[in-house]
């Protein structure tokens, strides 16, 4: 699976302990997560703690963050005993040589290459380090399951503190990646501002760019729209059930979530305009790739949100689908979507397989 863009172990596979455990990592814009992964046995010994991140620990500088993240990178695998360690990043780094180019979530701005990977093995070459992007990580565990045998591509896009997405070929196993190692970094396509009474919308996004889809879209982004919102339309804002709810005490996640299920207009407008972005996305990408059979939503918000995200994305089609197929089949788009639960797409397994089969490509190379 996924062998175009398997990394390399940094140092020769370890000779002592069970070959076929790993400890894993989660490294997201909010949470860093680790667990022991073994093929069989799944995941056991699960930690979740607050990100390192630009956000948190404002006064850091970049390199400061990124030692703090190899600190506790280092720690926490020697902590465990295991020979092998594998990270589930969230950020854009090439997928065949595992530098980083860059992470909005986790530092902000800053894009200088940081060479994940050798600075582990550096500073604990004991341990075979392994390194791939969070929502490959999250597709490889996702695809590794049988019931989606028989499907020919899958997309799957995750929309938490930050945005991606990845499309698999699961008839090889392979992510295609242009000259520099990516694909998929949609959370910085520019997106068309949205029209409110107050006047067009402008947000900055955390990579520091203008207008991006994640400045709208991402957890981080949904609140900046909530924010301007409330500056553009304060009348709709304070009659709002959500206003209601976060004066008493909710936040703005939990508020949001209970006003949709009260059907609140202004929730929905919120909503409305935080999806379109995606909802372009999932239409332009089905329109230019028709072999696409499944488009799988992971992360924060379609997870917390749905089915009231799936429902929004419903409502964005039937006002814009693709030309002339949504006329004669209207349920194309939606029946490709599906919000995947947890357990079927996780960063943690997907970083253990991703690990493993690196081990076996090694020991036949």
């Amino acid at each position: 699976m996924v062998t175009d863009i398997l990394d390399r172990p940094s140092r020769p596979l370890a000779q002592n302990g069970d070959a076929h455990s790993v400890i894993v990592f989660d490294i997201g814009g909010t949470h860093f997560r680790s667990a022991h992964f073994h093929p069989e046995r799944g995941l056991s010994d699960f930690v979740s703690e607050p990100a390192i991140s630009f956000l948190t620990h404002p006064r850091l500088t970049t390199r400061a963050l990124k030692d703090a993240l190899l600190d506790y990178l280092v720690e926490k695998a020697s902590r465990s005993g295991l020979r092998q360690a594998a990270i589930s990043l969230g950020a854009a780094m090439n997928a065949r040589t595992g530098l980083v180019y860059g992470s909005g979530p986790l530092w902000g701005a800053d894009t200088t290459p940081f060479d994940l990977r050798s600075e582990l093995a550096h500073r604990a070459p004991h341990i075979t380090w392994h390194s791939v992007n969070d929502v490959t990580a999250v597709l490889v565990h996702y695809a590794s399951q049988q019931r989606h045998a028989g499907l020919r591509k899958v997309l799957l896009m995750t929309i938490s503190s930050g945005i991606a997405c990845r499309t698999m070929d699961l008839r090889n196993g392979q992510i295609a990646l242009d000259e520099v190692g990516l694909q998929g970094e949609i959370g910085h396509l520019p997106v068309t501002l949205p029209e409110t009474p107050g006047g067009k919308i402008t947000l900055t996004c955390d990579c520091g760019g203008h207008n991006h889809l994640a400045a709208f879209a991402s957890g981080r982004g949904m609140k900046n729209l909530h924010d301007a919102l409330v500056n553009n339309q304060p009348s709709r804002w304070s009659s709002s059930a959500m206003a209601r709810l976060m004066e008493v005490g909710c936040g703005h996640d939990e508020a949001l979530q209970m006003a949709l299920e009260r059907h609140d207009e202004y929730a929905e407008h919120l909503l409305h305009l935080a999806t379109r972005p995606i909802a372009d996305v999932i239409r332009m990408a089905l329109t230019l790739d028709p072999e696409i059979d499944r488009v799988v939503l992971v992360g924060g918000v379609s997870v917390n949100l749905h089915p009231h995200y799936l429902r929004m994305l419903a409502r964005h089609f039937q006002e814009n689908g693709l030309y002339l197929t949504s006329q004669r089949l209207p349920r194309y788009l939606m029946d490709r979507i599906v919000v995947a639960r947890p357990e079927e797409a996780d960063g943690l397994a997907g970083a253990g397989l991703y690990a493993l089969q690196a081990q076996e490509q090694a020991i036949h190379d």
